[in-house]
Protein backbone atom coordinates (compact mmCIF):
# COMPACT_ATOMS: atom_id res chain seq x y z
CA UNK A 1 0.00 0.00 0.00
CA UNK A 2 1.54 3.31 -1.13
CA UNK A 3 1.30 6.27 1.25
CA UNK A 4 1.96 9.93 0.66
CA UNK A 5 5.48 10.87 1.73
CA UNK A 6 5.78 12.04 5.30
CA UNK A 7 8.50 13.00 7.74
CA UNK A 8 8.67 11.07 11.01
CA UNK A 9 9.81 13.34 13.82
CA UNK A 10 11.19 11.52 16.86
CA UNK A 11 11.62 14.27 19.44
CA UNK A 12 10.63 14.66 23.11
CA UNK A 13 10.64 18.47 23.14
CA UNK A 14 6.98 19.43 22.64
CA UNK A 15 7.79 23.02 21.65
CA UNK A 16 10.20 21.84 18.96
CA UNK A 17 7.78 19.24 17.56
CA UNK A 18 5.03 21.88 17.29
CA UNK A 19 7.46 24.25 15.57
CA UNK A 20 8.50 21.54 13.10
CA UNK A 21 4.88 20.60 12.50
CA UNK A 22 3.97 24.23 11.70
CA UNK A 23 6.96 24.79 9.40
CA UNK A 24 6.41 21.53 7.50
CA UNK A 25 2.67 22.28 7.16
CA UNK A 26 3.55 25.65 5.64
CA UNK A 27 5.48 23.90 2.84
CA UNK A 28 2.92 21.10 2.42
CA UNK A 29 4.89 18.21 3.94
CA UNK A 30 3.00 15.78 6.15
CA UNK A 31 4.53 14.76 9.48
CA UNK A 32 4.02 12.10 12.09
CA UNK A 33 5.46 12.57 15.54
CA UNK A 34 6.52 10.31 18.37
CA UNK A 35 7.99 11.56 21.63
CA UNK A 36 10.20 8.73 22.88
CA UNK A 37 12.41 5.94 21.59
CA UNK A 38 9.97 3.19 22.52
CA UNK A 39 7.18 4.80 20.46
CA UNK A 40 9.67 5.21 17.60
CA UNK A 41 10.42 1.48 17.66
CA UNK A 42 6.67 0.76 17.63
CA UNK A 43 6.34 3.08 14.61
CA UNK A 44 8.92 0.92 12.79
CA UNK A 45 6.44 -1.95 12.91
CA UNK A 46 3.49 0.05 11.52
CA UNK A 47 2.39 0.20 7.93
CA UNK A 48 4.05 2.92 5.95
CA UNK A 49 7.63 4.08 5.65
CA UNK A 50 8.56 7.73 6.08
CA UNK A 51 10.43 9.66 3.41
CA UNK A 52 12.80 10.97 6.07
CA UNK A 53 13.26 10.57 9.83
CA UNK A 54 14.27 13.49 12.07
CA UNK A 55 15.77 11.88 15.15
CA UNK A 56 16.81 13.30 18.49
CA UNK A 57 19.47 11.31 20.36
CA UNK A 58 18.54 12.09 23.97
CA UNK A 59 15.10 10.49 24.20
CA UNK A 60 13.13 8.93 27.03
CA UNK A 61 12.81 5.12 27.21
CA UNK A 62 15.15 4.22 24.31
CA UNK A 63 17.89 6.56 23.12
CA UNK A 64 18.15 7.80 19.56
CA UNK A 65 21.28 5.82 18.70
CA UNK A 66 19.46 2.58 19.55
CA UNK A 67 16.53 3.74 17.41
CA UNK A 68 18.97 4.51 14.58
CA UNK A 69 20.41 0.98 14.92
CA UNK A 70 16.90 -0.49 14.69
CA UNK A 71 16.11 1.61 11.60
CA UNK A 72 19.28 0.43 9.83
CA UNK A 73 18.52 -3.21 10.72
CA UNK A 74 14.88 -3.03 9.55
CA UNK A 75 14.23 -4.56 6.13
CA UNK A 76 11.64 -1.89 5.32
CA UNK A 77 13.31 1.16 6.86
CA UNK A 78 17.05 0.61 6.32
CA UNK A 79 17.21 2.92 3.28
CA UNK A 80 15.24 5.76 4.91
CA UNK A 81 17.41 8.86 5.36
CA UNK A 82 17.87 9.81 9.01
CA UNK A 83 18.67 13.38 9.93
CA UNK A 84 19.83 13.59 13.55
CA UNK A 85 18.71 16.78 15.29
CA UNK A 86 20.37 16.90 18.70
CA UNK A 87 21.85 19.15 21.34
CA UNK A 88 24.83 16.79 21.54
CA UNK A 89 27.44 18.73 19.61
CA UNK A 90 30.71 16.98 20.43
CA UNK A 91 32.56 15.51 17.46
CA UNK A 92 32.40 12.04 19.04
CA UNK A 93 28.59 12.29 19.20
CA UNK A 94 28.44 13.31 15.54
CA UNK A 95 30.87 10.52 14.57
CA UNK A 96 28.87 7.91 16.52
CA UNK A 97 25.63 8.90 14.77
CA UNK A 98 27.29 8.95 11.33
CA UNK A 99 28.91 5.56 11.98
CA UNK A 100 25.49 4.11 12.81
CA UNK A 101 24.10 5.45 9.54
CA UNK A 102 22.85 9.02 10.08
CA UNK A 103 22.73 10.88 6.77
CA UNK A 104 22.90 14.36 8.30
CA UNK A 105 23.59 15.76 11.78
CA UNK A 106 22.18 19.09 12.94
CA UNK A 107 23.02 20.64 16.29
CA UNK A 108 19.82 22.23 17.62
CA UNK A 109 21.51 25.26 19.15
CA UNK A 110 23.32 26.06 15.88
CA UNK A 111 20.61 25.27 13.35
CA UNK A 112 17.39 27.11 12.59
CA UNK A 113 14.27 25.00 12.11
CA UNK A 114 13.79 26.65 8.72
CA UNK A 115 17.18 25.32 7.57
CA UNK A 116 16.28 21.75 8.57
CA UNK A 117 12.93 22.04 6.79
CA UNK A 118 14.72 23.39 3.70
CA UNK A 119 17.17 20.45 3.77
CA UNK A 120 14.26 18.00 4.02
CA UNK A 121 12.49 19.75 1.13
CA UNK A 122 15.65 19.64 -0.98
CA UNK A 123 16.13 15.96 -0.27
CA UNK A 124 12.49 15.11 -1.01
CA UNK A 125 12.64 16.96 -4.35
CA UNK A 126 15.82 15.10 -5.26
CA UNK A 127 14.34 11.68 -4.42
CA UNK A 128 11.02 12.43 -6.11
CA UNK A 129 12.86 13.37 -9.30
CA UNK A 130 14.72 10.04 -9.22
CA UNK A 131 11.45 8.11 -8.86
CA UNK A 132 9.72 9.99 -11.68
Amino acid sequence: MKHDPYVLIIEDDQFLTRAFEAKFARVGIAVRMVHDGEAALAELKRDGVPAIVLLDIMLPKTNGLDVLDAIRKSAHWKEVPVFVVSNLGQQEDINAAKKKGANEYFIKANTRIARIVAEVERYLKKTMNHEA
